[in-house]
Formats: C-alpha cells, structure tokens, sequence
C-alpha cells in the first residue's frame, strides 16, 4: 500500500481523534485531524506558588504526526530503519525538519506560513515575526504543559494550581499510567501507536510514546516568578542552540513520565524517540 494509500485508511477508520466530530471551537484539518481548542488561563509550573505562566487560547493537534502523514507533506520517508512504521508517531526526524513540516503544512491548507525559514544557517533555522499568524506551528513549552495538565477543564477560569504535580497526562488520581501511556517497561508488544485513553481535553499520548518538540531554546534553569505568553529563553541567553522536548517516550520509565519532565535536543539531533505534534492559533 502506498503511503498515500495508507494515510487515507487511517483517516477512513477513525485513528485520528477517534472519529469524533471536531467541536465548534476547533478546527478540522484533512491531513492532520482534530486541532482541539485549548482555552488561554494561569496555572502553577511546579512547587513554588509564585511560579505562574498566563497564556492565550490556540488549538492544539490531538494525535502525534504519523509517519505517513509527515511522508505526504514533506514528499520523503524520514525513516533511517525498519524500527517506525507508517501509522506510528513519526520519528529519526529533527526539529528542523518538524519546522519545515509546519511551514509546508500551512502552506498545503493555503495558510500563511508561520516560520520564516533561515536555509543557511542551521543553528538558527526559523525565527517568528508575527505570533498572530494562523500558520501551522510547534507549541511552545508553556502551551505544551497547559494542554498536558488538562488547562482549567476541572474549575474553569481558575489557577490551575495542583496540574503540576500529575505523575502522567490524564492523571485523574484513580487511574494508572497504563490506561493513558506507552512507556517502557509496559508491555513489549505495545508500540508508540498502540491506542491509549486521552487527557481530560482529548489529547493522546501526552505520556509516552514519542518526546514531543516545543518552540522554545533550552535553560537547564528556566525563569522565576509570573510569564505572560512565554516563548523560551533568547538566543543571547544560552549558550548553546538545544530545543525543549517533553513528555517523555516509549523508552523511559513510569516515574520519567511526569508532566514535568523536559529535556533539551539539538536543531540537528535525529532520534527514534522524539516526534512532535503541531499547533495553531
């Protein structure tokens, strides 16, 4: 079957969002599925209670890119092995290429590109001029944790003071890692596109399966006190140029599973573990 072929059998048969019907607040695309809309609000990033980031409504994919759907945007197979197969979260790509997925996307639904695309200098290879633009992007890692942490679906229009402390997306306090993630240890036979429950907002596999790519530059030591729309560190503020992944793969364990947890990767590093999903405004 060809990979058009293929991505059209899984659209057909429900895979993407569970075929469900898109709500009225978010947006259905053909090649990507249910951008579900998440609500702007304030929440608690970790234990200190000064620590609070405000952030914007946007829209917010329900499901990991797939291999096929990245193969028909971007005209290639990212595959380096066997290890991915067509249905699963794409992997083995890089953030670079995730940007350059979001800007071939944007421009395949006749949206404005959202990146401005530096070809000759890989280490800065994409700068935003305009955070309004209606272009397919990656989230930021505000935006990220606040869809991770269920937004204020539990107490709407309140701080959501408590969403750090869940030990895995979807973590309601009665339920186990293993009705909503693929991790390691789990069972052998699952893979990262084994069906998982979604987030109190329809998000799957927020946990587990693939580390998922963010706008944002990594600090091992993220800023203090209140952030209003954060985006990341400046460039003149780290040393080196690694972006932020969180939510953990199918390689880590339960207790790396955290809706904390977060690592730095950089622009050129390709791994089997680490995909992404995209979002718009």
């Amino acid at each position: 079957m060809s990979i058009s072929n293929h991505l059209v059998a899984i659209l057909a048969g429900g895979l993407i969002a569970a075929g469900t019907a898109a709500g009225a607040q978010d947006y259905y695309s053909k090649n990507v599925g249910v951008m579900k809309h998440i609500p702007g609000g304030t929440f608690q990033r970790d234990s200190n209670p000064a620590n609070l980031s405000s952030l914007r409504e946007f829209r917010l994919c329900t499901t990991e890119v797939t291999t096929a759907v990245f193969a028909m945007v971007m005209g290639y197979d990212p595959r380096k092995t066997d290890m991915i197969g067509l249905s699963e979260p794409a992997g083995e790509i890089s953030w670079n290429e995730a940007i350059s997925f979001c800007n071939k996307l944007s421009v395949l639904e006749g949206l404005t590109p959202f990146y401005t695309i530096n070809p000759d200098n890989p280490n800065n290879y994409a700068t935003v001029s305009d955070w309004s633009a209606n272009g397919y992007r990656l989230p930021t890692e505000t935006e990220w944790m606040w869809a991770a942490i269920g937004a204020d679906l539990e107490n709407p229009g309140d701080i959501n003071r408590t969403g750090y402390l869940k030990k895995f997306a979807g973590d309601t306090g009665s339920n186990t890692i293993d009705e909503c993630a693929v991790y390691k240890g789990e069972t052998a036979e699952h893979t990262c596109f084994t069906p998982k429950l979604p987030n109190e907002l329809g998000l799957y596999h927020m946990s587990g399966s693939r580390w998922e790519m963010c706008w944002d530059l990594f600090s091992a030591n993220p800023p203090e006190g209140e952030l209003f729309n954060h985006t990341g560190p400046a460039a003149s503020e780290i040393k080196v140029f690694a972006h932020v992944l969180r939510g953990a793969s199918v390689n880590n364990t339960a207790a790396e599973c955290s809706v904390l947890s977060r690592i730095g990767v950089l622009y050129n590093r390709i791994g089997y573990n680490m995909g992404f999903r995209v979002a718009r405004n």
